[in-house]
């Protein structure tokens, strides 16, 4: 990150979960950040912080938010945690767009610096395929479910940065695993009142990754000016009855319960069932392949040092 030590980083959802590490992290790093928030109140600016409005489904953006900029980071998209009625999907698959096609705009009309740009993604964009391990090189044919059309879309739209001429990174994140939300927000709890089990079968594939290494997986992009897709997982996925299993070892207690059968899923929650009864096994090949190093290889390891932390 040497080449772009001087400059600062523009970072659009730095208050969710990602954000909000990636943006310690690049500070301890030496980095100024800029960040874009879709709300007024979070206008608040520290000496390494400055904080910028923006509404990207109106296509507004603070063009000085750019000033001294070299690196993009976009993790913006409205949250797919929520039921998928016809509203929620389109502010799921809008909120993706709209925040690339805005940062295009202020890009293309606003001089600027920007050397990189790093777009989100998910591993969603993978289809549940049994045994088979995914990489980097599939290709989707045709998405099926509207997970992988979001991510699918998600992706495609985020491709008009390459007429920029920059380096266009897209990290496809697995299951974040962190003591600051995410699955374990909602899981732990279940564990430690004893009421956790897993999902339908139980055998779905659950990609990990826990959020120290999702940091320096961002770094390390940049570091490499790696460009193209990169699945931001952990070598080791497990089965979500293994996934379970490790959490509820995690706060010393065992599953009891049978597994919550399919038809209950979803008839509770409609069509985002999908995120819970589907998973992929997905590879880090490109990480793995420039001889990145995880500090956290298996679930057990990474639960334990956020169970410490």
């Amino acid at each position: 990150m040497k080449q772009y030590r001087e400059h600062k980083i523009l970072i659009a959802g730095a208050t969710g979960l990602i954000g909000t590490a990636l943006s310690d992290y690049f500070q301890k790093q030496g980095w100024k950040i800029n960040f874009l928030t879709t709300s007024k109140d979070k206008l608040i600016s520290t000496t390494e912080m400055q904080a910028f409005y923006w509404n990207p489904m109106l296509g507004e953006i603070d063009p000085v938010a750019l000033d001294g900029v070299s690196v993009v980071i976009n993790l913006a998209g409205a949250s797919i945690d929520q039921r998928w009625n016809d509203r929620a999907k389109y502010a799921i698959i809008n909120s993706r767009i709209s925040s690339n096609e805005t940062l295009f705009e202020s890009l293309s009309n606003t001089p600027n610096q920007v050397k990189h740009i790093i777009c989100a993604s998910a591993i969603g964009i993978y289809p549940d395929g049994g045994d088979l391990f995914f990489d980097e090189s599939f290709q989707t044919e045709e998405p099926n479910g509207f997970l992988q059309s979001i991510v699918a879309e998600w992706e495609a739209s985020a491709n008009i940065f390459n007429s920029l001429g920059v380096t266009l990174s897209k990290i496809r994140i697995g299951l974040v695993l962190s003591n600051d939300g995410g699955v374990l927000k909602k899981l732990k709890p279940l564990a430690k009142w004893g009421v956790l089990s897993p999902m339908g079968a139980g055998n779905q594939w659950q990609s990990w990754i826990h959020i120290h290494d999702l940091t320096r997986v961002f770094n390390f992009v940049l570091d490499e000016k790696l460009s193209g897709v990169i699945n931001g997982v952990a070598p080791n996925p497990l089965s979500n009855k293994l996934f379970v299993e490790a959490i509820a070892r995690s706060v010393h207690r065992k599953i009891v319960l049978p597994a919550v059968p399919s038809f209950v899923l979803k008839t509770v929650l409609g069509e985002m069932s999908e995120i819970v009864l589907n998973g992929s096994r997905v590879s880090p090949k490109v990480l793995l392949e420039k001889d990145f190093k995880f500090d956290y290889l298996y679930i057990d390891e990474a639960l334990s040092h956020l169970a410490e932390n």
